[in-house]
């Protein structure tokens, strides 16, 4: 009887709990895993496109920084008359030139009187910008630089505009002025140079006097 109290005692002293582990607490090794990932995330993460560009070097350069109204494609552009700097403006993200030049450009309070001194460049004496559009007309396949109906752009604007988009766009030798008032047609007879494209035919004409309208109109593409 004392053997067997003897032997049990040694087989339950011999007899080794395992260690406890905590699954809350994640290992050195486990710990290293999730942080590799973090940062594998971090760098697959596409990184952030800017708001405006100054050059549109391939099509989807120029798909990145456009928009679609009634079968017409257009971007936005502006020109610094002060330094010949182009800005091709995300049309997605600014609905205005306007809305542009005071958010990036001027980065001034947008006052009233901001407002009126910022509109004295769609008069002939431009003190600092001209603001343009760069339109593909889908259906035709043709390619068009635009003014507001309101601007009166001077032929030296419409050349330097158009000398500009030539030098940053990526299908710039297929563009043609394309006046929307008497003043700019003016404009246009005078600067020779400059191809003119005139009238747009479509077999869905509401698709494409859609944009028209909305541009004549100095209305939320403007």
């Amino acid at each position: 009887m004392r053997r067997a109290l003897v032997l049990l005692c040694l087989v339950a002293c011999s007899t080794k709990t395992p260690p406890r582990v905590d699954a809350g607490v994640p290992s050195d090794a486990a710990a290293a895993v999730a942080v590799d990932a973090a940062i594998g995330a971090d760098a697959a993460a596409p990184a952030a496109r800017p708001v405006w560009t100054a050059k549109l070097a391939t099509e989807e350069d120029f798909l990145a920084y456009s928009k679609t109204v009634g079968g017409e494609r257009f971007t936005k552009l502006v020109v610094d008359l002060k330094s010949s700097a182009i800005y091709y403006i995300d049309a997605e993200l600014y609905p205005m030139h306007k809305d542009f030049i005071f958010a990036e450009l001027l980065k001034v309070p947008r006052t009233k009187e901001a407002e009126r001194e910022l509109d004295r460049n769609y008069g002939k004496d431009k003190p600092e910008f001209i603001m343009c559009y760069l339109v593909h007309h889908l259906e035709q396949d043709v390619w068009s630089l635009a003014f507001w109906d309101g601007d009166k752009a001077t032929p030296a604007h419409l050349r330097l505009a158009f000398k500009r988009m030539r030098e940053t766009f990526y299908a710039g030798d297929k563009v043609k002025f394309r006046p929307n008032s008497n003043d700019q047609e003016a404009t246009a007879a005078e600067a020779k140079e400059i191809p003119v494209i005139r009238t747009m035919r479509s077999t869905r004409p509401s698709d494409i006097n859609l944009f028209t309208r909305a541009l004549r109109s100095g209305s939320s593409v403007s």
